[in-house]
């Protein structure tokens, strides 16, 4: 299934439905990722520096 076609069942459900469903999903996908790729998707998704941006923040 294309990313348009999952972008337009999540925009014809409620926000909560939408979070739900989508955390579902996402719990399966991580299961096969490695953890600094899972740490880079939950830092996106929540707006905030992964710990590999972040450190090299504080080195500036």
């Amino acid at each position: 299934m294309s990313t348009e076609k999952i972008q337009k069942l999540v925009e014809n459900m409620a926000p909560e439905e939408a979070a739900r469903a989508l955390t579902g999903i996402l719990e399966n996908v991580f299961l096969f990722l490695e953890e600094e790729t899972r740490l880079e998707l939950v830092s996106n998704l929540l707006g905030t520096p992964s710990d590999e941006k972040l450190t090299s923040m504080v080195h500036l």
